[in-house]
């Protein structure tokens, strides 16, 4: 559409047209996605503006609304994705702000509920406390070395392999004839 709106541009003689559509396909996918948008948007309202000299050039008002269609689903999307980044951020703040008083509870009410333990059940406060420790399993500070070996016995022999059965060779050879 933006090469007719151009060529059309060129036989008016409409300078501010050529302007507009200069872009190519290479440098509009170069912008971000709301330029992108501003200028599909662009787009579209020179092409109604000249609806009727594009028909000529195959550019029919279903093509118009189909574009229109495309911009105005593209931005919703976008909104979308906007929005949900949005409650991403917003919910790691929260999950802060959860933990500071998961950790101040645990602090000031558990820990002291737990203290005539120390001496009643030793045992059963240091699992307390070893349980209120927190691990980070899923960090990994040195990359591992190789996975170990299977461990084998010396003195044992590899598997045998089974016996094959009439009709069980490897493919092809039962179609070779000596």
């Amino acid at each position: 559409m933006r090469a007719a709106l151009f060529a059309l541009a060129l036989e008016l003689g409409n300078v501010e047209l050529q302007k507009k559509m200069e872009l190519s396909e290479r440098q509009f996918r170069a912008l971000r996605d709301p330029e992108q948008i501003d200028y599909a948007k662009t787009i579209l309202a020179e092409a109604l503006t000249f609806e009727k000299e594009l028909e000529e050039s195959g550019v029919t008002k279903a093509i118009l609304d189909d574009l229109d269609a495309h911009i105005s689903g593209i931005t919703n999307a976008k909104a979308k994705r906007d929005h949900s980044q949005l409650l991403r951020t917003n919910s790691t703040s929260d999950l802060e702000i959860l933990f500071s008083t998961t950790r101040a509870f645990l602090k000031k009410t558990l820990d002291s509920l737990m203290e005539p333990f120390r001496i009643s059940d030793p045992q059963f406060y240091n699992e307390y406390l070893l349980a209120r420790q927190i691990k980070h399993l899923g960090i990994r500070h040195n990359k591992p070395d190789q996975p170990p070996a299977a461990e084998t016995e010396p003195d044992s022999e590899p598997p045998a392999e089974p016996n094959p059965k009439a009709g069980d060779e490897p493919f092809g050879k039962s179609d070779q004839k000596k």
